[in-house]
């Protein structure tokens, strides 16, 4: 089951036209559930954001190939 919940988080990813906050695709996400299955009444969606960098093969990048960024978020609490 998670495997097909996978699939169809990339498969929306990939229909996005533009770029959208964690929390924009994360409501893009419940619609989907909520609405193309018609068993699904109700969603939570957990989602994290984790940078990713473009994979480099002799200098340049390659289209498709990704790996985990390093950069790191730190949250300042004052």
């Amino acid at each position: 089951m998670k495997h097909e919940i996978n699939l169809q988080v990339y498969a929306r990813a990939n229909e996005c036209s533009e770029l959208l906050s964690v929390e924009d695709f994360a409501i893009v996400l419940a619609k989907h559930f909520t609405s193309f299955f018609s068993q699904v009444t109700t969603t939570i969606v957990k989602i994290v954001e984790k940078p990713w960098e473009h994979v480099h093969v002799d200098g340049q990048p390659l289209k498709h190939g990704f790996k985990l960024g390093s950069e790191k978020h730190i949250q300042l609490r004052r």
